[in-house]
């Protein structure tokens, strides 16, 4: 399990931390700095307007520009998507797709992370991604390090089903 939240709904300085399942209970076994959208949280986010869904959603595809590090998740290689990076964010941003876990959110789990289905509609928003640092508040995506990333992918167990908590801290409190 990973929850990803800031202290307020309008703050952009994320922290991700892993839990994992440890006898009766949950066991604290990582923590990751990174960023979400660019206008904070909301839970009826619209495509376009810089907001990272609030909710619980499951974890259950990767993908990315590089090749597979050794994913559990199902992996699809994708070199263009380092196009779509510098396309979305610039060209010194190019990398921040090297590696991506698909958030399913407004996603058809089980196929590729760029896949274009939208079952909540266009409008809802979509390819909502765990993806690698920029030092910069992202169009709704979720952020870790480079090799905070490998280390995530390495340790999602599709057999576990893992899953995302994302919002602010006091919404995920309630």
């Amino acid at each position: 399990m990973l929850i990803s939240s800031t202290p307020g709904p309008a703050d952009t300085t994320a922290t991700t931390v892993l839990f994992e399942r440890a006898g009766d209970g949950w066991e604290r076994t990582g923590e990751y700095a990174g960023h979400n959208g660019g206008a904070g949280w909301k839970r009826d986010r619209r495509e376009g307007d810089r907001t990272s869904p609030i909710g619980v959603f499951s974890l259950s595809d990767a993908g990315g520009s590089l090749p597979d590090p050794g994913s559990l998740l199902p992996y699809t290689h994708e070199p263009a998507l380092r196009t779509g990076a510098a396309a979305a964010y610039g060209e010194d941003y190019a990398a921040v797709f090297d590696r991506v876990i698909a958030i399913d959110y407004n996603r058809q789990p089980g196929t590729p992370p760029n896949d274009d289905t939208r079952p909540l509609g266009w409008d809802a928003g979509g390819k909502i991604w765990l993806h690698v640092d920029h030092d910069s508040p992202t169009r709704g995506r979720i952020t870790v390090d480079a090799e905070d990333m490998v280390h995530l992918l390495r340790t999602l167990d599709p057999a576990a089903h893992p899953h995302i908590i994302m919002g602010p801290a006091d919404d995920l409190a309630r």
